[in-house]
């Protein structure tokens, strides 16, 4: 890590808030039906995310809030005989949120079984992907008594027709949005219906599309566009970098930094995704990763909170920018 001491980072009057977003989901994109288990990744996952939840709340001396994703769509119910199996691999994540002051959401994917091909395959079409949400935002209220106010669509999915149905079932908070990819296939889908929206020019700050009326929408926080390899032809692509907290540090790290030493009033939005916990590889960069981060000195400015803590932190310091350059 360049070497960088408090006094050279600029002063903020406010902390910077810190959305840490974990996709609570099985191990393999493609699980096989009627297999037990799938899920080991989660199980390593759970303890490691308390641990680093302790280090964090010790190096920024105040509680860390996490933001919990499930998976509680078509795919997981088809596979596992139910669309919740997740809390049957974690029981105790439903008193860890309550306990902690978490917040949760769903992270519905639009895998669909392919019954002549035997494989599943992503269906981007209207009509599925409103299934896909319908079947998360069910199983959500009867996991929690309450319907979801915030989403991640999987693999960054999100177009117009989405966040018109995000809308219309009460969702206040999306966090879906990758700004700074390419349009690309789906990973290791060669029936996928479609291609991966082109996010090269989304906004990278958190907006309304409609108005008060639709959802807020809360990019991820990519790093600028940069050559890397990619997994479609041909294998290199102008990109930016996830900031997956389960991904190589080479990408991850240096982009981290250069986030917690910039001023900045925009939310820093981080991910993690409990499946990849299956890879010890994964578990270590992991590691390494939050090691980054605890050794930075931007840390001392950052609070980790929820999307509706986020957004309103984000009006009143918009509002208050406008009103020092009205006349």
């Amino acid at each position: 890590m360049r070497n960088v001491s408090k006094a050279s980072l600029p002063a903020l009057p406010y902390p910077r808030c810190v959305l840490w977003l974990i996709d609570v989901e099985p191990d393999a994109r493609k699980p096989v039906c009627g297999v037990r288990g799938g899920w080991e990744g989660t199980r390593e996952a759970l303890p490691l995310i308390e641990a680093a939840r302790r280090e964090l709340e010790k190096r920024t001396a105040t509680p860390v809030v996490i933001n919990w994703f499930f998976r509680f769509d078509p795919q997981i119910e088809q596979t596992w005989g139910r669309a919740d199996h997740a809390l049957a691999v974690a029981p105790d994540l439903l008193g860890t949120i309550a306990s902690h002051g978490d917040y949760a959401g769903i992270h519905p994917h639009l895998w669909r079984w392919h019954p002549h091909a035997r494989d599943w395959f992503n269906d981007f079409s209207d009509a599925w992907m409103e299934h896909c949400l319908d079947t998360a935002v069910a199983t959500f209220a009867s996991v929690f008594d309450r319907r979801p106010e915030a989403s991640r669509f999987g693999d960054r999915w999100l177009n117009d027709t989405a966040m018109r149905a995000l809308a219309a079932r009460g969702i206040r908070y999306d966090l879906s949005l990758e700004p700074g990819r390419p349009a690309e296939p789906p990973l290791r889908d060669r029936l996928a219906s479609g291609m991966l929206p082109d996010t090269r020019n989304a906004p990278r700050v958190p907006f309304q599309r409609d108005g008060a009326a639709g959802p807020w929408i809360v990019p991820l926080t990519t790093s600028a566009p940069r050559w890397q390899p990619v997994w479609y032809r041909p294998l290199i692509a102008r990109a930016s970098v996830n900031p997956n907290l389960g991904s190589w540090p080479a990408l991850v790290a240096p982009h981290l930094e250069h986030e917690l030493a910039r001023r900045s009033e925009e939310p820093l939005v981080i991910v993690l995704r409990t499946g990849d916990f299956c890879s010890r590889r994964r578990q270590a960069w992991f590691r390494r990763n939050l090691a980054r981060m605890l050794a930075h000195p931007g840390l001392d400015r950052c609070v980790f909170t929820t999307p509706p803590v986020a957004i309103r932190r984000w009006i009143e310091l918009r509002d208050a920018a406008s009103r020092r350059c009205a006349p």
